[in-house]
């Protein structure tokens, strides 16, 4: 069941669920930038509240039950929690936002010219990056992210290549490439830019909620349906 919470006495309450979709739900009203993509979050929302109320119910009818022979109740409420837990996943995979997300920044954070090269001009690239690298190590860290930010805005993908592509991954963190590409993308693309942010923002509010409704039924927060939600 992967339980890290009392199934009897859950830290989180299905009340508190409803509190944070009500919460989420007013708050993507004002992130969100596309009204009408935001107006579809709502009812998607209430939907997934709506369906809990299985649990809800599956659940006082199990500890209001005072039937010895009804067995251990701990037992049942962690079955009814893990079938709940695959109607989730389901879900989540319905809403498609991970997904949608994932494919438009593979090509928002795709620098210009970033094409694969004929082999006899990737190996001369490479020599020249490798050259450029070599450089570059003996900068401080602070003037190599300034160099890479600076390439981004200006879109000189070679000498973003060169940094991004050190076999060694001590040039520049994960975290900055992924700073910089987004504000690239920003600029050159600045509608599926706000259109990616505004699928993110749904992401984070569904997660919340998820999340929340993981713990109310004793589930780990971390598992497949959480991170489908993340």
């Amino acid at each position: 069941m992967n339980a890290t919470t009392s199934p009897t006495n859950p830290t989180v309450t299905i009340a508190d669920v409803r509190q944070a979709a009500a919460q989420e739900i007013e708050a993507i009203k004002h992130d969100v930038s596309d009204k009408e993509f935001a107006a579809a979050i709502g009812p998607k929302m209430n939907a997934f509240t709506e369906f809990l109320k299985t649990y809800e119910s599956g659940r006082n009818r199990i500890l209001e039950n005072k039937d010895p022979a009804q067995g251990d109740k701990s037992a049942q409420l962690g079955k009814l929690a893990s079938d709940m837990h695959k109607t989730m996943t389901v879900f989540v995979d319905g809403l498609r936002y991970q997904q949608q997300a994932a494919a438009l920044a593979v090509e928002l954070y795709k620098m210009p010219g970033e094409t694969k090269s004929a082999p006899a001009d990737a190996l001369l690239d490479f020599l020249k990056q490798q050259e450029l690298r070599t450089l570059l190590r003996q900068k401080k860290a602070a003037e190599v992210e300034a160099i890479y930010h600076q390439a981004v805005e200006t879109g000189n993908t070679f000498m973003v290549r060169a940094i991004e592509g050190d076999p060694m991954g001590s040039l520049i963190s994960p975290a900055i490439v992924e700073d910089g590409r987004r504000r690239h993308a920003e600029k050159a693309f600045p509608a599926q830019s706000k259109k990616l942010n505004d699928i993110l923002r749904a992401q984070r509010a569904f997660d919340t909620v998820i999340s929340k409704a993981m713990l109310a039924m004793g589930l780990r927060p971390t598992s497949a349906v959480g991170k489908a939600a993340a």
